[in-house]
């Protein structure tokens, strides 16, 4: 199987050929193992730059391959939720709530300023797309070395 191109619609269809191979279980494989950078990297930086409690470090997690329309994923996130005290009351925080506030910032309610975010996310994407590009592309051209011998 060679990759010819001639316009988007054979893109579009030479992409979904590849998602297909051997019955999608190279797909799945390749999103487990590009999903494991991802989630490593999610909690090298969250540990790096947020470990107060740690809650957010064991909170993140990866959900299996799935599929819709638009092809192929997995999500990776802080999920959970820790039980704080506010205003004297016990209130369940989420993680995923935590992560998004301390990415883009807050106001913060005692003093009435702004805390900026420092955009973590997009480290964590920026440094986590590489590694898991790298993972998966390895794991195509094994399987390609493979169906070609």
């Amino acid at each position: 199987m060679g990759l010819k191109i001639h316009g988007l619609a054979e893109l579009r269809k030479e992409l979904a050929d590849i998602a297909d191979l051997n019955g999608g279980e190279i797909a799945k494989k390749m999103l487990t193992e590009g999903t494991k950078d991802v989630l490593n990297t999610w909690r090298d930086i969250s540990y790096q730059k947020h470990r107060l409690t740690g809650d957010m470090y064991r909170a993140i997690k990866s959900s299996k391959p799935r599929s819709n329309k638009y092809g192929r994923y997995t999500v990776t996130y802080p999920r959970d939720y820790v039980e704080r005290t506010r205003r004297g009351k016990l209130v369940k925080v989420r993680n995923a709530e935590k992560a998004f506030y301390t990415h883009y910032g807050f106001i913060n309610n005692l003093t009435g300023k702004f805390v900026k975010g420092d955009r973590f996310v997009e480290e964590i994407d920026n440094i986590a797309e590489k590694k898991s590009d790298q993972t998966m592309q390895k794991i195509l051209d094994a399987f390609i070395g493979k169906k070609g011998k």
